[in-house]
């Protein structure tokens, strides 16, 4: 999207505290999906259309963020990406949930 990247140039050098101090990854040994997936599992099927046509109900918004943010709803519980790609473009939700599962694997 043309955002703004980080630069290494701007990185502080490890400082020496008692020991060398460095950055911490905090993403390694951890996943951004697990508890959403968790808290999705607990909605019952009302609450799971409740969630989807809010989600969907975002006006535009242009596709490839659409089907970037999928891709999460996807690595959380497929249905959830599913339901939401119904509910966004119910002609195609076919089409994009196969592109969902090509795409979460990546």
């Amino acid at each position: 999207m043309g955002g703004p990247t980080e630069n290494d140039c701007y990185f502080e050098p490890p400082l020496n505290v008692s020991g060398d101090a460095d950055r911490y990854d905090h993403r390694v040994g951890y996943d951004d999906y697990t508890q959403p997936g968790n808290i999705f599992h607990l909605l019952n099927d009302d609450q799971k259309e409740l969630l989807f046509g809010n989600i969907a109900s975002l006006d535009g918004v242009p596709e490839g963020i659409q089907v970037r943010q999928l891709v999460h709803f996807y690595r959380a519980d497929p249905d959830y990406a599913f339901g939401v790609a119904a509910k966004l473009n119910p002609s195609h939700a076919s089409e994009k949930a196969a592109a969902l599962a090509e795409l979460s694997l990546a």
